[in-house]
């Protein structure tokens, strides 16, 4: 009738322990929930007798521990949010959009601190084109400085004057290998972010509040509801009367845009997108978050939960889990949209260029005093 992780790793299972099954489906359609004194769905079921095992993407809580026992948990992964192509036109303003504010702000002031400082440094220098210089030709003042950032981060081929002091150089050569890190990683974020940008809806976390807007959907009495009520409850109370009765179902209804965004776990998201999405039009969105574990649901003191618990660990050492996994979850003609995240880059990820920079800065003032030295002590020994 049906077939999947679970069903394939409950039938190993029953070959392995020597027990046979009968499968069948719940009537109500949900994992089950505690209302009127009495558990309903899956978890009903187990407790009311009528099943005795539960297979599928049953994830462990702590609110069915009081009823029910577990297996060890056989697959472990997290909860993830899903959405579609939307169309959206791109903004005028597309072009800051690969570098966030705060990284514009850092280059920005990054360039003025190195054309100054390769112009002070220059000045300073015994052996610069400083203005004070020994009626020299050329002088170094601030503009050249400014004129000699600009050309390198935009890459122009415009006829500047080089610092002569080497404190000068070593600033000019690391901009210059800084400006090729910043441009070529504008250079492809901007691509990446002009193909999300015309494709998905853009949210960062569980927590955007673009959420609040959206047409937000679920299961209920789901794991992923009740791990929302404890942490995000306001999105909880936004999807209203979006709960679906399935995972198949939410991926229709996107594809149909009749929703916007989807949370589920995020092995039933991959795999509901393997076998539905083929053209690639759900996309997943934002990062993942919490922790979510499948285990096989069983009676309080089933005689099943120490074998099945034993089985399970022996299938994860030996690699069994992980090759049902790469069967039926994979989807890798769509791999190329997870590559090209439409997200911004920000300080956490160029950072470190900017350090590089004050560090160059900071080492060419002691390679100043150096030259002083030399200029000073060195020279003059050397003319006698």
């Amino acid at each position: 009738c049906c077939s999947g992780l679970s069903i394939e790793l409950l039938s190993k299972l029953s070959v392995d322990i020597k027990f046979a099954f009968v499968l069948y489906f719940t009537n109500d359609t949900n994992y089950g929930a505690f209302e009127n004194d009495t558990w309903t769905g899956l978890v009903g079921d187990v407790v009311h007798g009528a099943a005795d095992i539960i297979a599928g993407a049953f994830s462990v809580t702590s609110s069915r521990f009081g009823a029910i026992s577990y297996s060890e948990p056989y697959f472990q992964s997290d909860y993830a949010m899903v959405t579609s192509a939307d169309g959206r036109s791109t903004s005028m303003w597309a072009f800051l959009k690969p570098f966030s504010f705060e990284v514009w702000i850092c280059i920005l002031l990054g360039s003025i601190v190195a054309g100054i400082a390769t112009s002070v440094l220059e000045w300073h220098s015994p052996f610069g084109l400083n203005p004070k210089g020994r009626k020299r030709e050329k002088n170094y003042g601030l503009g050249s400085g400014l004129l000699m950032v600009c050309v390198l981060i935009t890459g122009h081929t415009v006829n500047v004057k080089a610092p002569k002091s080497w404190p000068g150089k070593v600033i000019q050569n690391v901009w210059a290998g800084l400006a090729i890190f910043i441009m070529t990683s504008y250079t492809a974020n901007l691509a990446a972010y002009l193909a999300g940008q015309s494709a998905v809806i853009l949210i960062s976390s569980i927590y955007d509040s673009k959420l609040l807007s959206k047409k937000v959907s679920l299961i209920e009495s789901s794991s992923v509801e009740f791990f929302l009520n404890i942490i995000n409850p306001d999105l909880i109370r936004n999807v209203g009367q979006n709960y679906v009765t399935s995972t198949d179902t939410a991926i229709f209804m996107l594809r149909n845009r009749e929703i916007d965004v989807y949370v589920d776990d995020t092995p039933l998201l991959e795999y509901a997108v393997s076998r539905l999405d083929k053209d690639c039009t759900v996309r997943f969105v934002g990062k993942g978050f919490g922790s979510d574990g499948y285990a096989f649901g069983l009676p309080k003191f089933s005689w099943l939960q120490v074998p099945m618990s034993n089985k399970i660990l022996h299938y994860v050492e030996s690699g069994y889990i992980q090759d049902l996994s790469r069967k039926y979850i994979s989807r890798p003609k769509c791999e190329h949209f997870f590559a090209n995240s439409p997200f911004q880059y920000s300080l956490e990820h160029t950072g470190g260029l900017f350090i590089i920079l004050l560090s160059a800065v900071v080492f060419s003032i002691f390679l100043l005093l150096g030259e002083h030295m030399i200029y000073k002590f060195v020279v003059p020994w050397l003319r006698r």
